[in-house]
């Protein structure tokens, strides 16, 4: 769009309102001009960002202050049989909105700010999106990855390198996405590569993801196999656990005095190894009751 040669007006009230920013009164100054020609401007947010260096998003809000202000009207052009907007014609307000009067007939939020809004956090999406993570060597991903290829490969060493970059991002998804204890996947990953079976079917850090839940029943059987539980002991009642610590004393001063201790001896040894208080006399009865 070629600049304008006709001149621009910008009204008392328009350069002396507080409220308005610089660039605001330049704006509107250049839109009266542009609409000096046909009473109306159908000039884009991307002409005016052109023409003055600044952003799309900023002529957006800038008109969409004047507009608030009561200074500019806003109208928009459809595209035919569609929502989708086509062009926006600016035109000059008559009868600016005053301080103490609320009654706007106009749109007063320009609706390219929302367009602009919008391409722009697509963009922003789609670079974030297409920004690779670049794990470093030391990282615990990245050795997770490699502990895994390096077993693949000792299993079968014709194995070629993969990216490794991509099964560290692999290995992170399982930690953090999917809430694994890394530690548990270091584990993990050994037994898998030594399972006569697995080692053959899991060849990629994307496969040990997908099949993750699987490997770990698979493992946590095999171990429980290895493994098994020993039987529940019966609780015993107090008498039977006296009994039990009496039988178990009696043995062990018998063996002492065997070899000979005396009975302090005893019982400083037994005092000083036993799970409960133990009386002297307790230990001299049981001393003088045994035979050797």
């Amino acid at each position: 769009m070629e600049s304008p040669s006709y001149y621009a007006i910008i009204p008392a009230n328009v350069r002396y309102d507080k409220d308005l920013p610089a660039n605001a009164k330049l704006l509107y100054g250049e839109i009266t001009a542009l609409c000096n020609k046909k009473g109306y401007c159908w000039a884009s947010n991307k002409h005016f960002a052109d023409l003055y260096g600044i952003k799309e998003g900023s002529v957006s809000r800038l008109i969409s202050k004047l507009a608030k202000k009561g200074y500019l009207n806003i109208k928009l052009v459809y595209k035919e049989n569609s929502k989708e907007i086509d062009k926006r014609a600016l035109t000059i307000s008559t009868t600016p909105i005053n301080n103490k009067e609320h009654t706007p007939t106009q749109k007063s939020e320009d609706p390219m700010h929302n367009i602009v809004k919008e391409n722009t956090t697509s963009i922003n999406t789609k670079s974030t999106s297409c920004r690779k993570r670049v794990f470093d060597e030391q990282s615990d991903y990245f050795k997770l990855a490699k502990s895994l290829f390096d077993l693949i490969k000792r299993n079968d060493p014709s194995t070629k390198e993969p990216n490794l970059q991509k099964w560290a991002d692999d290995m992170r998804k399982i930690v953090e996405l999917d809430k694994r204890d890394i530690n548990k996947v270091r584990n993990l990953i050994k037994w898998t590569e030594n399972d006569e079976f697995w080692s053959t079917n899991i060849l990629s850090a994307s496969k040990f993801r997908k099949q993750y839940q699987q490997l770990t029943l698979k493992a946590r059987a095999e171990y429980k196999k290895q493994h098994p539980s020993e039987p529940k002991r019966t609780q015993l009642s107090p008498e039977e656990a006296e009994q039990q610590f009496k039988s178990r004393l009696v043995e062990r001063i018998k063996n002492a005095k065997y070899a000979g201790r005396t009975a302090p001896e005893i019982y400083e040894q037994v005092k000083a190894s036993a799970d409960r208080p133990i009386e002297y006399d307790y230990v001299l009865e049981i001393y003088q009751g045994v035979s050797v």
